[in-house]
C-alpha cells in the first residue's frame, strides 16, 4: 500500500515540535537555591507508574512483557543510574535491593513505587556519609610522582564490602581530580577550593531532586532497560514543553557547571547575550535576577535547569545577570529576552561550483556541491504559500535548476553532521533525483507496512549523483543515502556507514483517555514505528554502508545506534515495488572508483597521520583506567588535546560559512566525483 506522506504532516510536525521542545527545555521547575527536602514518592506516584507502565507495554512497537527478566534489568539500571562508579553504596546494600529484584513489575502493575523511595534514601545516606571523606582526601598531600592508577570503567568493579575500600576509592577519584586541575594551571590551593567546591555543588543537587524527576528517572529505567529512545515524562515536565520554550525566552547563553563553578561555556550567535558584546565564554555566572526584583539569586548550589528557568521569561522583559570576570571583577548585565528562531542559518541548504582543473591537474569536470546540514520546513508558511517560506525542497529545487544552467557534471551531496530533519523534504529531494516511487517502508503498531512517497512532481537532477555521509548522518537523512543506492541512482562514499537511527518516537499521554496537550499523570515517549528501505531492509541499526569508504575520525568519535544499550533490531520485511536505474551505476564502476580511491588515501600523509589519530582515539577508549603520575597525565592530555583540537577542525569546516573547504578529504572527494564521471562517460 503506498500514502502520500501529507496523510500523516500534522501528526510528525507536532512530534517532532514537542521533541524538539522538550530537548531545548529542562524538565526542573525550581527556582530557589535553598536546598529543599526530598519528598518521597506517594500512593498518587504509584497510579501514575500503574498507567505509565500500561501504556508503555500498549503502545510501544514491540510490546514488551513487563515480567521478571525486565524487572531485573530495571533494578540494575536504576541502582546504576545514581552510583554509575561505585562509589556510595556498599555490597550489603546491592545484597538488599535485590531481594527485590523478581518483584518490581509485579509492585508496579500494582502501583507500588516503594522500590524508587528506597534506593534514593539510601543513596542520600551513603553520599552524605562520603562528605568527610571526600573533604580529607582534597585536603590530603598527594604524590603525583608514584605510579598509581584509577580505575575508569567500573563495570568490572564489584561493589565495596566495606567503608574502608570505598574510602580507597574516593581517594584516588579526588586524587585524579586535584590533578586535572594541576595540569590546568592552578596551584594547590586553588584546586583544593575548586573540589570542595564542586562537590559540596554535587550533595546540594542530591538535595534538591523532587518527587517528579525520582518517578522520572525510576520509569525511565525501566522504558531504557526495552529501547534507548524511550523515557517518561512527568507531568511537570509535559508543562515545560507547553510553556517553556514556546511562550519564554532566553538570553542566548550556555551555561555548564565546571570546577565547582557556573561558567559560560559558549554565547550563541545572533542572541542577547552576543549583541551585549561583553559577555565571552569562560566568565562565570554568579547570580540572577529578573529586573523587577532587587536582589539577586546565588545561583552556585541551583540545578542548571532552575537556572536556565530564572533566566528565561517572557519575550521582552528583561532579566539582571552578574557575571564575574577571569580578572575578579563583577559586573552586572540587564538583557532583554528574546525568542529563539527555530530556523539557524547554518543550518540552510548551500552551494557552491568546484571546477576540477582547479583542484586536480589535468581534469576538467564541474561539480556542484550541495550542502544538506539540515531538512527543514516551515510547514505553516508553505501552507501559506508565502513567498518567504523556507523548505529544503525550495532550497534544492533552485539551486538543481542552476546547476543544469551551468552546465555542472555531476552533483555531490553533503549529508555529513545531518541529523534528519522533516520527512516530507527528505522524500521531496529524493523524487526530484530519483524520480517516482515509494522512498521508505515504516511499519507502526497498529498499521500493515506502509510505503511512502512524494507528491512533488518534478525531477530536477538526472546527471550523476554523489552522497557523502558521516557517523552522525543520522535518521531521515538515512533514508535519502538509502534510496540514492536502492533506486541505484549514485554512489554514497564516507564513513563505513551512517548512525542507523532508523526508528521513530512519539508521545503517548499514559492515561489515553486526556489529550496530550494537557496531561495529568504525564508521558511515556517510546518507539512507535520502524523505518525501513524500498529493498525491505532495515535502517535501524545497521544504517547505510558506504560504497567507497574513506578513513575518518567521525567514525570513532561518533559511535553508532549500535553502542547505545539495548538498541533494536528488526528483521528485513518484503520489499515495496520499485524499479531502479540502469545507466549510473554498476558493481564495475564502484570497484574500480574504490580501488582508485584506496591507492590515493594509502600514499597521502594527511589521511596517514589520521589514521595515527584514529588508532590513539581507539586505544584511549577501550582503557579501563588512567594514570595519577603527573607526568604521564601531561603526555596523556597533550594527546587528548590535539585530538581535540582534529575535531573542533572538522566541527569548524563542516559550520564554517565556507560550503566546501579546500582540505585533504575533501580533495579526495573531488577525485572520487571526476573518477565516477569519467567512468560514467566510458560506459
Amino acid at each position: 500500500m503506498t500514502r502520500s506522506i501529507r496523510t500523516t504532516k500534522a501528526v510528525l510536525t507536532a512530534i517532532v515540535l514537542i521533541l524538539a521542545v522538550r530537548d531545548s527545555a529542562t524538565a526542573q521547575d525550581a527556582a530557589t537555591s535553598s536546598e529543599s527536602q526530598f519528598q518521597i514518592l506517594t500512593a498518587e506516584d504509584g497510579e501514575t507508574a500503574q498507567l505509565a507502565v500500561k501504556a508503555f507495554s500498549r503502545r510501544h512497537l514491540q510490546h514488551p512483557v513487563i515480567d521478571d527478566v525486565l524487572s531485573e534489568k530495571l533494578m540494575a539500571r536504576f541502582v546504576q543510574s545514581w552510583d554509575p562508579q561505585k562509589l556510595y553504596f556498599l555490597r550489603s546494600d546491592i545484597a538488599e535491593f535485590e531481594t527485590q529484584k523478581t518483584q518490581l513489575d509485579d509492585q508496579l502493575l500494582a502501583g507500588n513505587v516503594q522500590f524508587a523511595n528506597s534506593v534514593f534514601q539510601r543513596f542520600q545516606q551513603r553520599a552524605a556519609e562520603r562528605i568527610n571523606c571526600v573533604s580529607l582526601w582534597i585536603d590530603a598531600v598527594h604524590d603525583f610522582s608514584v605510579d598509581e592508577y584509577l580505575t575508569t570503567d567500573a563495570t568490572g568493579l564489584d561493589w565495596a564490602a566495606t567503608a574502608v575500600e570505598l574510602d580507597e576509592r574516593w581517594r584516588t577519584q579526588v586524587k585524579y581530580g586535584l590533578l586535572l586541575l594541576r595540569l590546568k594551571g592552578y596551584d594547590d590551593a586553588d584546586c583544593r577550593i575548586r573540589m570542595r567546591r564542586h562537590y559540596e555543588r554535587a550533595q546540594a543537587l542530591v538535595n534538591q531532586v523532587e518527587r517528579h524527576e525520582l518517578l522520572e528517572r525510576y520509569l525511565s529505567a525501566l522504558t531504557k532497560s526495552v529501547d534507548p529512545h524511550a523515557e517518561f515524562l512527568s507531568e511537570e515536565t509535559m508543562a515545560q514543553y507547553n510553556m517553556g520554550m514556546i511562550r519564554l525566552a532566553g538570553i542566548g547563553m550556555k551555561i555548564v557547571e565546571q570546577d565547582g563553578y557556573l561558567v559560560v561555556q559558549e554565547i550563541i550567535p545572533g542572541g542577547t547575550a552576543d549583541f551585549d558584546g561583553e559577555i565571552e565564554a569562560g566568565d562565570r555566572l554568579i547570580g540572577v535576577a529578573d529586573d523587577s526584583v532587587p536582589e539577586f539569586l546565588d545561583v552556585w548550589k541551583m540545578k542548571l535547569g532552575a537556572v536556565y528557568d530564572a533566566i528565561r521569561g517572557p519575550l521582552t522583559s528583561t532579566v539582571r545577570v552578574q557575571i564575574l570576570k577571569p580578572t575578579g571583577d563583577i559586573k552586572v548585565h540587564k538583557l532583554k529576552r528574546a525568542g529563539i528562531s527555530g530556523f539557524k542559518s547554518n543550518e540552510q541548504t548551500r552551494s557552491c561550483i568546484v571546477e576540477s582543473s582547479g583542484w586536480i591537474a589535468g581534469t576538467n569536470v564541474r561539480i556542484g556541491i550541495l550542502k544538506i546540514p539540515k531538512f527543514y520546513r516551515d510547514y505553516e508558511a508553505v501552507a501559506a504559500r508565502s513567498n518567504e517560506a523556507r523548505s529544503t525542497i525550495r532550497d534544492v529545487r533552485h539551486i538543481l535548476q542552476q546547476f543544469n544552467s551551468e552546465n555542472v557534471d555531476a552533483v555531490v551531496v553533503d549529508l555529513r553532521g545531518n541529523g534528519g530533519g522533516s520527512l516530507q523534504d527528505v522524500l521531496d529531494v529524493c523524487r526530484s533525483i530519483v524520480g517516482d516511487g515509494p522512498m521508505v517502508q515504516i511499519v507502526d503498531s497498529e498499521d500493515p507496512v506502509i510505503s511512502y512517497q512524494s507528491d512533488h512532481p518534478q525531477i530536477c537532477w538526472q546527471k550523476a549523483t554523489v552522497v557523502v555521509c558521516d557517523r552522525s548522518t543520522a535518521w531521515n537523512a538515512e533514508l535519502f543515502a538509502a534510496a540514492i543506492q536502492d533506486y541505484q541512482r549514485g554512489i554514497v562514499i564516507g564513513d563505513a556507514r551512517t548512525h542507523g537511527k532508523g526508528t521513530v518516537q512519539h508521545v503517548v499521554d499514559v492515561k489515553e483517555s486526556t489529550p496530550l496537550i494537557s496531561p495529568t499523570y504525564g508521558a511515556v515517549k517510546g518507539t512507535m514505528a520502524a523505518l525501513f528501505r524500498v529493498t525491505g531492509n532495515s535502517i535501524q541499526y545497521a544504517g547505510v554502508t558506504s560504497d567507497i569508504v574513506l578513513p575518518s575520525l567521525s567514525e570513532v568519535l561518533n559511535p553508532g545506534e549500535e553502542s547505545l544499550e539495548n538498541a533494536m533490531k528488526f528483521e528485513p520485511i518484503p520489499p515495496a515495488k520499485y524499479t531502479p536505474a540502469t545507466t549510473y551505476v554498476s558493481d564495475s564502476i564502484i570497484a574500480e572508483t574504490s580501488e582508485r580511491s584506496r591507492a590515493r588515501v594509502l600514499n597521502s600523509p594527511d589521511f596517514k597521520n589520521l589514521e595515527v589519530q584514529i588508532q590513539r582515539h581507539v586505544t584511549r577508549v577501550n582503557e579501563k583506567s588512567v594514570s595519577l603520575n603527573q607526568t604521564d597525565a601531561e603526555a596523556r592530555m597533550k594527546e587528548s588535546n590535539a585530538e581535540e583540537d582534529l575535531a573542533r577542525q572538522i566541527a569548524s569546516n563542516r559550520d564554517s560559512g565556507e560550503v566546501f573547504p579546500r582540505n585533504y578529504y575533501n580533495i579526495e572527494l573531488v577525485h572520487i566525483a571526476t573518477d565516477y564521471i569519467q567512468l560514467l562517460k566510458a560506459m
